[in-house]
């Protein structure tokens, strides 16, 4: 049985920060549901907003544990001077022997660390990962006017693979389009 805590890598940022990527913990529960609710209310390229991050903090808890014990699904998070500034998920599609070839991938920064290369740092490494446990295809959706994170995908293989129309209704009540997309080892 392969567990998916994810080793800890370090890298340097522009400004001669560190960022810190690795599995979250379970003392990371706190902070992890405030990042969830604080990043959620920047932008509406995620797929929730804030009063949407109902999470209590055992069930957050219970959810880094299964995640670390977890043979097929991962997390890792990006800490700045100890901070949570981000975080990505790769999840299984399924246990059918048909879909066990593919994953699902998320990815949320907070957006005082937009365009500082965490985004491309997170993807990497969680490719990285899914790759060794296994997975052929990892799969995503992203609004279709988010180009900074579509270039992003783009540069790592992800390739456009269809669009969702009006996948998302926001408060407002204008729509947003997802594209769909495939990165295939």
């Amino acid at each position: 049985m392969v567990i998916m805590r994810i080793l800890e890598r370090r890298f340097i940022l522009e400004n001669s920060k560190y960022v810190i990527l690795r599995s979250p913990e379970t003392s990371d529960a706190k902070e992890m549901i405030d990042y969830l609710y604080k990043s959620a209310g920047e932008t509406n390229y995620l797929s929730r907003y804030p009063e949407e991050i109902n999470i209590s903090l055992e069930a957050e808890k219970k959810y880094i544990s299964k995640q670390l014990e977890s043979e097929k699904s991962f997390d890792i998070a990006a800490f700045v001077d100890g901070k949570l500034v981000g975080n990505s998920t790769v999840f299984a599609l399924g246990d059918k022997i048909k879909t066990m070839h593919r994953a699902e991938y998320g990815i949320s920064i907070l957006k005082e660390y937009w365009n500082k290369k965490i985004g491309t740092m997170l993807t990497e490494y969680c490719l990285e990962s899914a790759k060794e446990i296994g997975y052929e295809q990892i799969e995503l959706s992203v609004v279709e006017d988010n180009i900074n994170a579509i270039n992003l995908y783009k540069k790592n293989g992800f390739t456009l693979c269809g669009t969702i129309e009006n996948a998302e209704k926001l408060k407002d009540g204008s729509y947003q389009n997802l594209y769909m997309m495939i990165c295939k080892f």
